[in-house]
């Protein structure tokens, strides 16, 4: 039984950002089919406040800084968002949305892929929202939770039909959760690990990103 991290044999596995170039190259494409709306960091600090509200989470204060235009950087330690001149209103809210999905998550997984479109759907418009999930699923982001649970069980499947209580990092929803132990079976209903603080049943629902890595 895993007690600690420092009693594992080898680096821990972990659960990458494993669709951040997909969702990058995708967001670029539905540029190229939408209006620039430009927003100076006065009226992002507006934005981010409507935003921060909605989805009830702690506001996030736009800071303006001198460099190349149209560049933002997030900073989730700090709540802030730094911003160099006049930026597209998608830009603002991708970074707007990093803030709003739990830090659980990869950070352009399906949690930021699907918030990101409903608040592009709400706080920019229709369009927006609609031309970058078409240019999501050309580009083959994942955009459904069936999407996730799939994926899960087929790695829990060869990761343990190759050893017995293989190490494993797995993320869960309802709520955003990140287990490390060690996954000992899998069952058509979920996955069943253990850790420090015993054995886990995970529910397929609740199933959305696995990393394990083997003993040898």
């Amino acid at each position: 039984m895993i007690t600690r991290p420092a009693d594992l044999p080898h680096e821990p596995p972990a659960v990458t950002d494993f669709q951040r170039a997909r969702v990058i190259a995708a967001e670029e494409a539905a540029w190229s089919k939408l209006p620039r709306v430009a927003v100076a960091a006065a009226e992002a600090n507006t934005i981010v406040a409507r935003v921060c509200d909605a989805y009830r989470v702690q506001s996030l204060l736009v800071e303006e800084f001198p460099g190349d235009s149209g560049r933002l950087a997030y900073m989730r330690d700090k709540c802030v968002i730094r911003q160099s001149g006049e930026v597209r209103m998608e830009i603002l809210l991708h970074e707007v949305t990093h803030h709003v999905v739990s830090s659980v998550f990869p950070a352009h997984g399906i949690e930021f892929v699907t918030t990101f479109i409903g608040m592009l759907e709400r706080f920019h418009s229709a369009k927006a929202a609609s031309v970058h999930a078409t240019e999501f699923s050309k580009a083959g982001v994942h955009m459904t939770t069936a999407d996730r649970v799939r994926r899960v069980r087929r790695v829990a499947r060869f990761a343990t039909g190759r050893e017995t209580g293989v190490l494993a990092q797995v993320v869960l929803d309802g709520p955003p959760t990140s287990l490390l132990g060690q996954l000992l079976s899998l069952s058509k209903d979920g996955l069943l690990l253990l850790d420090q603080n015993g054995e886990h049943h995970c529910n397929n629902e609740r199933l959305r990103y696995i990393a394990y890595r083997f003993s040898e």
